[in-house]
């Protein structure tokens, strides 16, 4: 995989200048804020900065690579990077979570680096905190083997539910050597998404909103779900929705503008291109990729994209 894409140049509003690190984004209505400005921003996806598959096996990436992946960021003028890896680290003796009730804070080494970094480059994380699909870092799939149940019972049954409540209270209360701030204190990390391209009743985001909430009030939550579900539009706790784009992208969103976005903007809610298949398939970039985010760049209902 490669370490990020460029999304677009920034979005159109004079470029954000002397920020303090320690500036939380925030939502009002269907906006989100930095510093008291509108805050609307182009980012990447950066899947491996807590725990890399790239490197001839799967392993910590090494500072230098953090480093010239977040710079290349930054000059880039990307302002967001979504990081599954930070979030999502299940299952494998390189986890924050190798097994059943046992958390190995050693195993972040990586993910507080980028985090540090992160914070010293100006640049805020998306944070999803677990997988629908049973990738390298783990995800449902690890939760719910762990408990003899299937990947379904993730979302219903009640001490899986709990088994995923603990590991977010153990790892945003995680305290980050770089920083001397706990995950959940740290401006840094601008939203914690719930999970990555999830397909969970409202009831389940709700619970799990809660939850972030009641360990981390100043930052943000974002519905993991692919697609907006507007049941989630009732939930004071989600701030956030998004959907990816892979199969006809400008044709996908150009929908979603006309209903899921702009009833997102109704409810006060955010909306978020969250991936995006970049290479502008099926037609090229050309015809594909360059309307897409013109299409973004134009719309006030899209706060930003990864």
């Amino acid at each position: 995989g490669l370490p990020f894409v460029h999304m677009a140049q920034p979005l159109e509003g004079e470029p954000l200048r002397e920020i303090s690190p320690d500036e939380f984004v925030e939502r009002r209505g269907a906006h989100l804020y930095l510093a008291g400005r509108v805050f609307r921003f182009a980012g990447c996806n950066m899947y491996w900065l807590g725990l890399d598959e790239n490197v001839g096996g799967i392993a910590f990436p090494s500072q230098f690579r953090i480093d010239d992946a977040l710079m290349t960021a930054k000059e880039m003028h990307l302002t967001v990077v979504r990081a599954h890896t930070i979030g999502i680290s299940v299952g494998r003796p390189e986890s924050f979570q190798p097994a059943p009730g046992r958390f190995e804070h050693d195993n972040l080494k990586a993910a507080d680096y980028a985090i540090h970094r992160a914070r010293e480059l100006g640049i805020r994380l998306v944070v999803p905190l677990t997988d629908r699909w049973n990738y390298y870092h783990g995800g449902i799939h690890t939760f719910a083997n762990w408990r003899n149940v299937t990947a379904d019972a993730f979302y219903t049954n009640d001490t899986v539910i709990e088994d995923f409540k603990t590991y977010i209270s153990e790892l945003l209360n995680h305290v980050n050597p770089h920083t001397g701030m706990a995950w959940k204190d740290d401006s840094t990390i601008m939203c914690w998404e719930t999970g990555n391209e999830l397909s969970p009743p409202v009831a389940w985001t709700n619970t799990i909103a809660q939850h972030i909430k009641t360990i981390a009030p100043r930052q943000l939550v974002m519905d993991g779900r692919w697609g907006v579900d507007e049941g989630i539009f009732s939930s004071p706790h989600v701030d956030i929705v998004s959907s990816h784009y892979y199969v006809y992208p400008f044709l996908e969103l150009w929908m979603d503008l006309r209903r899921a976005a702009r009833r997102a903007s109704e409810a006060g809610k955010v909306f978020v291109v969250g991936e995006y298949d970049w290479i502008g398939y099926p037609f090229g970039a050309s015809v594909n990729l360059i309307p897409f985010l013109s299409l973004i760049e134009r719309s006030e209902n899209v706060a930003g994209s990864l």
